[in-house]
């Protein structure tokens, strides 16, 4: 009659192991800005399809009549929202608009303010809605986290 015979193979890494894995992921964890210039792409990319598309998750509200009677009056034609100079669209998706920086152990990606009145489509107002340009999809975070992860572990 056959006898079972169960087995554990148990692996403990050597202190060595561990020490190597720990200071490569460190080497690479002291230098993010290639990473960070790679997640503003993908982060400019998420902002150009808001404009193209006028709001995600969810369409922003149409121009008032004010605004259209306004435009109008002025000689501009009707068009997509945010987007009547094109200050604001080309300003928020240009590489210039970002202030990307590394000191110690932070690296850090803010995108400036094209306009200096862009806030107010993000956060809105008692006269204007919020049109968030900013908004940057799930699958976009997880592509960012990923390059990251990426970036740090390369070598493994």
């Amino acid at each position: 009659m056959p006898v079972r015979v169960g087995i554990d193979v148990v692996w403990i890494p050597l202190p060595e192991i561990v020490a190597h894995a720990y200071f490569a992921t460190a080497e690479r964890a002291a230098n993010m800005l290639e990473p960070m210039y790679e997640a503003v792409e993908v982060v400019r990319g998420q902002i150009e399809t808001n404009f193209d598309v006028e709001g995600r998750p969810a369409k922003w509200e149409p121009l008032s009549e004010a605004t259209l009677f306004l435009r109008e009056y002025e000689g501009y034609q009707s068009g997509p929202i945010l987007q009547r100079s094109g200050t604001l669209k080309s300003g928020a998706t240009s590489a210039a608009a970002w202030d990307i920086d590394s000191s110690g152990q932070v690296v850090s990606a803010i995108m400036m303010d094209p306009t200096g009145y862009g806030h107010f489509h993000v956060e809105g107002t008692v006269f204007q809605p919020i049109r968030d340009y900013t908004y940057v999809d799930d699958e976009a975070l997880d592509e960012i986290d990923n390059l990251f992860l990426d970036w740090v572990t390369e070598e493994f």
